[in-house]
């Protein structure tokens, strides 16, 4: 997650805020699984949708991480 000022981003949360996206509609509602908050932000300010709005004074956005999972298959 990103603390965003007008553009520009002010706080970098990565590490701290963690969660699973599981869905988003076509409205942009998306729905997330947060597995983890070790910051001071209240559960309520957490991104709820995948829109950015810059003519907010402070906005809390997504950061999308990607990692390469390898699989196994267990017999």
């Amino acid at each position: 997650m990103e603390e965003v000022v007008k553009e520009k981003v002010t706080e970098d949360f990565t590490g701290k805020i963690l969660g699973i996206v599981m869905s988003a509609d076509n409205h942009g509602r998306v729905t997330t699984n947060w597995t983890a908050n070790t910051s001071k932000v209240e559960e309520w300010l957490l991104p709820r949708d995948n829109n950015y709005r810059v003519e907010v004074s402070a906005y809390y956005r997504f950061k999308v991480l990607s990692r390469k999972a390898e699989w196994t298959v267990v017999a």
